[in-house]
């Protein structure tokens, strides 16, 4: 148990310094963190044991309105925080709903942020290398993934606004701004949309 604790402690000081101090993403901080979860619901688990224990031999009905009560506010709590403004919005929500409209059945998409996209749209391109190894080996080899992109079957790339960026790179880099155009740049929808070039030609 004690290798077990240490083990866990140990991931987690690693986990917090690289991607607090070295990532420079903050908002992902809570998923790298969910390898600790187990450690911490069984801590939690024991610590309220052992109040519930010392609770009993003096007041055993406290145990009851302790337990019964700390269910009930943990649960109104997840319903208030449910119904705030902004809490259930899905930040790739404007992505899905684009690709659903616009781009057709056959036609492969690329984005960097895939996790939501890839499971509503199959024919979908991973360009950050989480998931895709030839995206990764394009990153450490060349430091970009432009020409991997031309390279492709991609026909649109359609991610957050930042990736508007890739539409002012010089041609030089991988012959991007020669393949693909921008068509759609809303920040307020966070929303880019990216499209090869020989579409528009062929509409």
């Amino acid at each position: 148990a004690r290798a077990l604790v240490a083990a866990y402690m140990l991931h987690g000081i690693a986990i917090s310094s690289y991607y607090g101090l070295f990532f420079g993403a903050g908002h992902f901080m809570s998923r790298y963190h969910a390898p600790l979860a187990p450690l911490l619901i069984i801590a939690g688990l024991a610590a309220s044991l052992e109040i519930g224990r010392v609770l009993v031999r003096a007041r055993p009905d406290a145990l009851a309105w302790a337990y019964g009560g700390g269910g009930i506010a943990l649960s109104l709590a997840l319903l208030i925080r449910a119904a705030l403004p902004g809490v259930t919005l899905q930040g790739h929500e404007q992505v899905i709903a684009w690709v659903d409209a616009n781009v057709p059945e056959a036609a492969w998409v690329g984005a960097v942020q895939t996790g939501t996209l890839g499971y509503w749209h199959d024919r979908t391109y991973n360009l950050d290398g989480k998931v895709n190894p030839d995206v990764l080996a394009a990153r450490r080899d060349r430091g970009h993934v432009l020409d991997y992109v031309t390279q492709s079957p991609i026909d649109y790339i359609v991610d957050w606004a930042g990736v508007g960026a890739w539409a002012d790179l010089p041609a030089a880099q991988g012959g991007f701004a020669d393949a693909f155009e921008l068509v759609v740049q809303d920040p307020a929808a966070n929303l880019t949309v990216l499209q090869r070039k020989t579409l528009r030609l062929s509409q």
